[in-house]
């Protein structure tokens, strides 16, 4: 009964169509809907009523569970802002009761023979939220041991989307440390799944691919030195303990008769993959820890980056899992001369890259990064413009050519003695100016894919290094949540809870958590 629900599937297309101001599926007159969407005034009214039509839903246990298996059906997990109001209806819906999120995941599950991939791909969006969201007690509640079969099974489907996300869905789990030691010790046993996808992805990264006419394919040649050859496959075998086994599943023979016409989609994927999986391995379900890497001269500081950033070991590769904006700068400053980097986009995904202040503000839930203060300027890869003080400078008006796309080679060219920035695409001249994120970054340490026609200094030869471990400086303490409790907001907030120390509540909402 819980699928029948009314009014789920209508209110969330509705809120959709008002974000993406598309014909509402909901409106009867034409006529009435123009009225309706004459003024942004009339589509904020708009959406606030149809957020809180979603809040009313949400608020009942029926209508809870109905909404997250629409979502299964509904969401669009490549657009997002999809995934942005999907996340913002469940951080601002009512908590729900243990038996709610319980019957919630249970729906989930029964209803996890999912058709498609992207029904796959949805339920553990869902239960990645979930957890994330409710780590504790709730996600406790939550948990199934068939949860772990189902994800840890993903990990071996045929779609790298598919494992990503499961991939996901079981670090939000093991958020909570209960889960996370069930999920270790399952029959399944998830750090070897993960070692025999990364030998997979390494394999298959070995492999040279050949250069094909296409400008976006030009990156293959540039970086495949990296991936080329017996000595790095083999090293990579010995380094991550995998064992070479004589099945001809691990690595498919006909991907070899492939390699030379590799598309940057494919190549992406096995990027993306690789550093998901290492990731994971180092950071969530970890195994003995790996020798320390070299640093290059000039890296993304891991001290200085906001809270999710997910960095590679030599700190050149950064992907962003959530649903926030986050932020990382590099080990490395400059106050005069022209200089440049490049950075190599694996995803779609909205992301902004340019450069900033050391008082640029990182705010990730307030999506405050760079471009978004007066501190610092970046080119946005998915609207394509230039942002600075949380305004599109350039180009003016919204009409742009087209979003950047997986393979493409971000340049930007900086010349602080005039006073000017310029930013490239593949290598192609924007003009004079001031997406899940997943990027490559080259400072100068190796051979540009793009060089700049003109003089120039790569980053990596500033000499103006940043602290290795700095954390970039606050001048002051800013309480973003206000005087009123972080639940409620109609209350005080005057409560410490013991012995845990988390504060920000009222007394009334203090007491409602105690009786959990």
């Amino acid at each position: 009964n819980a699928v029948s629900y009314p009014g789920v599937q209508l209110s969330w297309r509705r809120v959709i169509s008002i974000a993406q101001n598309t014909p509402d599926p909901a409106a009867i007159d034409d006529k009435l809907e123009d009225e309706m969407y004459s003024s942004p005034t009339s589509r904020i009214q708009c959406m606030g009523r149809a957020l809180q039509n979603m809040y009313t839903i949400t608020s009942q246990d029926e209508g809870y569970i109905a909404f997250i298996l629409t979502m299964v059906q509904e969401l669009q997990y490549d657009c997002p802002v999809s995934m942005t109001f999907v996340k913002h209806i469940i951080d601002f819906s009512e908590i729900p009761s243990k038996e709610t999120i319980r019957n919630t995941s249970i729906a989930l599950l029964n209803n996890g023979v999912a058709n498609c991939d992207n029904q796959k791909i949805n339920q553990s969006i869902m239960w990645s939220m979930l957890a994330r969201k409710f780590a504790g007690n709730l996600a406790e509640a939550m948990w199934q041991e068939e949860i772990a079969t189902l994800l840890i099974q993903s990990l071996m489907d045929n779609s790298r989307s598919v494992k990503i996300f499961a991939l996901l869905a079981l670090e939000s789990f093991a958020l909570t440390g209960s889960i996370k030691k069930r999920i270790l010790n399952h029959p399944l046993c998830i750090v070897t799944t993960l070692n025999q996808n990364l030998q997979e992805c390494y394999s298959r990264l070995s492999e040279s691919p050949a250069v094909a006419s296409s400008p976006n394919l030009t990156l293959v040649s540039g970086l495949r030195r990296k991936y080329s050859g017996k000595r790095f496959y083999h090293g990579l075998i010995k380094r991550l303990k995998i064992r070479k086994t004589k099945k001809t599943n691990v690595v498919d023979p006909t991907t070899t008769t492939m390699a030379c016409k590799i598309e940057p989609i494919d190549w992406s994927g096995l990027m993306q993959s690789q550093h998901c999986f290492q990731w994971s391995l180092n950071h969530v379900f970890n195994t003995p820890c790996l020798s320390p890497i070299l640093l290059p001269k000039v890296y993304l500081n891991p001290r200085d980056c906001t809270s999710h950033c997910k960095l590679s070991e030599n700190c050149l590769e950064i992907r962003n899992d959530t649903f926030y904006l986050e932020s990382a700068r590099a080990t490395a400053s400059v106050d005069s001369g022209v200089w440049y980097y490049e950075v190599l986009l694996l995803t779609n995904g909205v992301m902004q890259i340019g450069w900033g202040t050391k008082k640029c503000l990182f705010l990730q839930e307030e999506g405050c990064g760079v471009g978004d203060d007066p501190n610092g300027f970046a080119f946005d890869t998915y609207r394509s413009a230039v942002w600075a003080a949380s305004e599109a400078i350039y180009p003016r008006s919204q009409r742009n050519s087209g979003q950047c796309k997986i393979g493409d080679v971000l340049g930007s060219l900086l010349d602080m003695d005039k006073g000017l920035c310029t930013f490239f695409i593949n290598g192609q001249d924007l003009g004079l100016t001031i997406q899940f994120g997943h990027v490559v970054i080259n400072f100068g340490e190796r051979s540009w894919l793009y060089p700049p026609n003109t003089r120039h200094q790569p980053m990596c030869n500033s000499s103006n290094k940043i602290m290795d471990y700095a954390k970039q400086e606050q001048e002051e303490e800013h309480d973003w949540d206000g005087p009123l409790c972080t639940l409620c907001f109609s209350e005080p907030k005057d409560v410490i809870l013991f012995p845990c120390h988390h504060d920000g509540f009222g007394r009334n909402c203090a007491k409602i958590l105690e009786q959990w």
